[in-house]
């Protein structure tokens, strides 16, 4: 016999303020202005220079990109769930998936085995 728990916080609805919103679905909401998306990328790009300089993986490299894991997906034709699945090394990819994300991501399919190896070095 399998017992399943679900150990996810409850939120009663009346605790959720009214008019809250998601931190994806506001950030989803100012990418939509062209000036606010540059920045948010910008962002992006520069919390990987000054906070991942020396540090490898999947994360790092859509981060260089100025990419959300929501924007990689899309350029890889995949969901968003299974890049975050593939950057906490939940997931191992595919070759067909390292195929999609280094075409998406501009780079070599070596060039990614090689970050994802270093990534797993340095979890290790």
């Amino acid at each position: 016999m399998v017992i399943h728990a679900d150990f996810t916080p409850k939120i009663a609805a009346d605790a959720i303020p009214e008019g809250f919103l998601d931190i994806d679905d506001l950030v989803e909401q100012h990418e939509r202005d062209p000036e606010r998306k540059a920045a948010i990328e910008e962002g992006r790009r520069t919390v990987a220079r000054e906070y991942y300089a020396n540090k490898k993986g999947l994360a790092v490299l859509r981060l260089r990109k100025g990419w959300s894991q929501r924007t990689l997906a899309e350029a890889a034709g995949m969901k968003q769930p299974h890049i975050a699945r593939l950057e906490s090394g939940q997931n191992d990819p595919s070759l067909d998936t390292m195929r999609r994300l280094a075409h998406a991501l501009g780079i070599s399919i070596e060039e990614l085995v090689r970050e994802l190896v270093a990534s797993e070095a340095e979890q290790a």
